[in-house]
C-alpha cells in the first residue's frame, strides 16, 4: 500500500508543479498578468520579417499562403496585447480573439468564454484538423480555458499572457500535452 500512496502522491506533486509551469498560458490568467508582467516560461514569438521562415515567425512564406478572409483578418490581429476580458483591438484574450475571428470571417456568433465555445460545433479528431477548427486547451485546471483557431500546417493562433495574439506550432509539447479537444463551428470548408 505504501508504494502506491508514494505513486499517487508523486503524480499530486508533478500535477501541481505543471499547474504553476503552465498556469499562465491560460486564458485566465494570474494576477500579475492583469499588471501587465510578462511570462517568460513561454516559448518565445519572433516578429514577422522578410527573412524569416515559418519556423522562426510560425507563419507560411507569403508565397505559399492562401491569401484568403481568415489570413487577412489574423494578419490584423497579430500583435494585439493580452488583456483578460478584453474583445477589442486595443487588448483582448483567447476566447475575445476567436469570437471576434469567427464573427468577421465566418459571420458565426460564438458564445463569450472558452468553456462556452467548447460547447459548440462538431468535435474533431486531432488528425483530422481544418484550418479554422477551434482548438481547446486544459493546462492547469478541471476544465476547458484556453482556446485558439487551427491554421493548418501545424501552426494556430491565439492570445496569450505576455505575448498577445501571436501565431505558434501547435505540435509543441506544451500544447499537445495541454490539448482537450477541438470543434468545426465552419462545416462545408473554410475560407
Amino acid at each position: 500500500m505504501k508504494s502506491r500512496n508514494e505513486a499517487v502522491f508523486r503524480t499530486g506533486i508533478r500535477l501541481l508543479v505543471a499547474g504553476i509551469l503552465f498556469g499562465t498560458v491560460a486564458c485566465t490568467p494570474n494576477p500579475a498578468y492583469r499588471k501587465g508582467k510578462p511570462d517568460d516560461r513561454m516559448p518565445p514569438h519572433r516578429e514577422r520579417s522578410s527573412t524569416d521562415d515559418t519556423k522562426e515567425t510560425g507563419r507560411p512564406p507569403a508565397d505559399t499562403r492562401r491569401g484568403d478572409s481568415l489570413d487577412e483578418v489574423i494578419d490584423g490581429w497579430l500583435g494585439t496585447p493580452y488583456q483578460y476580458g478584453g474583445t477589442s483591438h486595443g487588448g483582448v484574450d483567447c476566447s475575445g480573439y476567436v469570437r471576434a475571428v469567427v464573427r468577421e470571417v465566418y459571420n458565426i456568433e460564438l458564445p463569450r468564454t472558452s468553456i462556452q465555445q467548447y460547447g459548440e460545433g462538431i468535435s474533431v479528431g486531432r488528425r483530422n484538423l481544418r484550418r479554422g477548427d477551434l482548438l481547446f486547451f486544459n493546462f492547469d485546471r478541471e476544465t476547458v480555458h484556453h482556446v485558439g483557431i487551427y491554421l493548418g500546417s501545424g501552426l494556430f493562433t491565439h492570445s496569450t499572457p505576455g505575448r498577445g495574439v501571436v501565431i505558434e506550432d501547435f505540435n509543441q509539447r506544451v500544447y499537445q500535452r495541454a490539448f482537450v479537444g477541438a470543434k468545426r463551428i465552419v462545416t462545408g470548408g473554410t475560407r
